[in-house]
C-alpha cells in the first residue's frame, strides 16, 4: 500500500546567485542564496542550481508549516471516516526542479505529491501537528517537522492523551518489542506525564552521545503511532522532553 513517492532521491546542482528577471514563456529567474530558481507562470520552480548533493525526504508545506510523511510499519493508514475538512491542496511538485539544499518551501509546495493532491485535517488532531494527504487514493499522514520552540511536552505532542491506546517500547537496533503498556489508565497517565514535562533543548543537544536509548511508540487506533527516541542515561528524548521518574520507571533498559 505504500506509494512510490516514498523514494528519496539524490540531486546534483550548480550554485549561482542572480537577480529577478523576466524570461520568455512566462518563466522568471529568482535570486536565492546559493542558487537560482526559475519559476513558471504559476510560480512553481523549474530549476535550481547548487554544488551540493541533496537527499530529498517526502514533505509538504501548507499554512506556513512543514510536514514530513510518516511511514508506519504495522500501524493502520488513517481511515476515511477519521479524515476531517480539506485545508488546501498541492500547487507545485518541486522534487525534480529544486536541486539545492536549504531551499525554502512555499505554501502548497511538496517534494513528491502530485499537483492538486488534497490535504485534510485528522479528526481530533491539531492540524498544526498532523494532516492527511491523498496519495493515489491512499490516505497518508504527514507530521510537522520539529517546531522552532517548545516549553512543555504538550507543545510537541498536541493530542488528547486518551486517544493513545497503548505504548510500545522498541529496540532502536531492530525495532523488536521490549515491552508494552496496555492498561488504559496507565497509558493515559504515561502520555499526560510526557505532555506535562519540561522541554530542555540544551539537554537534548548533550544526549545521545554515548547513552543507551529506547524507542517509545505512542499507538493509536486510527492513525500511525508517534515515536519518540529516549536516552535513558541523559533522561531526555530526542525532541528535548525531560523524562520524569515516573516515566523512567516504566521504560525497559535502553540498548
Amino acid at each position: 500500500m505504500m506509494s512510490v513517492l516514498r523514494w528519496r532521491w539524490l540531486r546534483w546542482t550548480v550554485g549561482v546567485t542572480v537577480s529577478v528577471m523576466a524570461i520568455g514563456g512566462g518563466l522568471m529567474a529568482v535570486g536565492a542564496s546559493g542558487g537560482f530558481i526559475v519559476r513558471d507562470a504559476e510560480g512553481c520552480p523549474r530549476s535550481v542550481g547548487s554544488t551540493q548533493a541533496v537527499e530529498w525526504v517526502d514533505i509538504v508545506h501548507i499554512n506556513d508549516v512543514t510536514y514530513e510523511r510518516v511511514y508506519p510499519r504495522d500501524d493502520p493508514i488513517v481511515e476515511w471516516d477519521s479524515v476531517g475538512e480539506q485545508i488546501g491542496a498541492v500547487s507545485c511538485t518541486v522534487g525534480d526542479a529544486v536541486q539545492r539544499a536549504g531551499y525554502r518551501f512555499r505554501n502548497g509546495e511538496s517534494t513528491f505529491l502530485p499537483v492538486e493532491s488534497p490535504l485534510y485535517t485528522i479528526r481530533g488532531v491539531d492540524p498544526a501537528f498532523r494532516i492527511v494527504a491523498l496519495d493515489f487514493d491512499i490516505t497518508v499522514v504527514y507530521q510537522r517537522s520539529m517546531p522552532p520552540s517548545a516549553d512543555t511536552g504538550a507543545d510537541l505532542l498536541p493530542f488528547a492523551a486518551e486517544s493513545v491506546v497503548s505504548v510500545a517500547f522498541l529496540s532502536p537496533q531492530d525495532h523488536s518489542l521490549l515491552g508494552r503498556l496496555t492498561n488504559t489508565a496507565e497509558v493515559t497517565a504515561f502520555v499526560e506525564d510526557l505532555q506535562s514535562s519540561d522541554v530542555d533543548l540544551g539537554a537534548k543537544l548533550q544526549a545521545f552521545a554515548s547513552g543507551s536509548s529506547v524507542f517509545i511508540a505512542l499507538e493509536f487506533d486510527d492513525q500511525p503511532s508517534v515515536t519518540l527516541v529516549a536516552d535513558t542515561d541523559a533522561r531526555v528524548t530526542h525532541e528535548g522532553i525531560v523524562l520524569s521518574e515516573v516515566v523512567l520507571a516504566l521504560l525497559p533498559p535502553g540498548t
